[in-house]
């Protein structure tokens, strides 16, 4: 069923979900969903759940045994490429998400899924902080809100306009961070160098 939800919120945004639609289009009955999700809002955190466990789990294959910068890296290109590769499961993700902005039901849950991701990235700042490939005054729970922000930014930018080469988006982005993170930016007494 949550497959089902994927594709109908891909195709008609969180408003169009139908929990009796979602049934059908699984190929159950109509009163299913009901039965095991009691409400829209519940199956939509289930569905965004899912979409998280499986791009986790292709992000975690890919960072074993890796640290650093390169894991950074590595966080940034699977993000990306996760989006191109799965376009209805992400542009399903970007309707929850923009739909938790006004869905007070939503946001936290959303809050705190976004929260997980910036945390990860901000041990891997971290990390390569202590390897000395990132610049020591590095804020990194600054860097790692921005480089999830900007990756967000650039999927939900494709999710409306799909003519946008988000390949050659994905390497002008990871090339950015990695210069930013090894110079200067945002320090850890919240000021910004240089400017």
């Amino acid at each position: 069923m949550i497959q089902a939800a994927i594709e109908l919120v891909a195709e008609k945004g969180f408003a169009g979900l139908v929990l009796a639609e979602v049934g059908a289009r699984a190929g159950y009955s109509a009163t299913l969903p009901v039965h095991y999700y009691k409400t829209k809002e519940t199956l939509i955190m289930m569905t965004a759940q899912r979409i998280l466990d499986d791009y986790n789990q292709l992000l975690w294959e890919r960072l074993k045994g890796v640290a650093g910068l390169k894991a950074i890296r590595i966080f940034v290109r699977t993000y990306l490429q996760f989006a191109i590769e799965n376009p209805k499961t992400r542009r399903a993700y970007f309707m929850i998400t923009s739909e938790a902005a006004v869905d007070n039901s939503l946001r936290e849950s959303v809050a705190g899924l976004a929260q997980t991701a910036i945390k990860a990235l901000a041990s891997r700042i971290r990390d390569a902080q202590d390897a000395g490939e990132v610049e020591p005054m590095v804020d990194p729970d600054v860097f790692g809100a921005l480089i999830f922000a900007w990756l967000r930014g650039a999927v939900s930018l494709w999710a409306v306009d799909p003519s946008i080469d988000l390949e050659r988006m994905a390497v002008g982005i990871e090339g950015t961070i990695v210069r930013a993170l090894r110079s200067s930016g945002v320090t850890k007494d919240g000021s910004s160098e240089g400017l």
